[in-house]
């Protein structure tokens, strides 16, 4: 059992692994704001383009990694 805020958080994880493994970009997945701000602190270590998926319409992407 986990709550929200852990889950948030061991996010940078499964990034961190998945740029191990070979992946060179992610898509976190979020109805609120409180990925947006643990992955902006952790985008720079992170060796991924991580796309925040959030709202509806077209634009539901935000590039992350050069926001940093």
């Amino acid at each position: 059992m986990s709550n929200q805020e852990e889950t948030d958080t061991r996010v940078v994880l499964y990034m961190h692994y998945a740029s191990t493994i070979g992946y060179q970009s992610a898509i976190l997945r979020t109805p609120d704001s409180d990925l947006f701000f643990i992955t902006l602190f952790h985008a720079q270590s992170v060796a991924l383009t991580v796309y925040l998926d959030v709202g509806t319409g077209k634009q539901r992407q935000v590039k992350i990694y050069t926001m940093h």
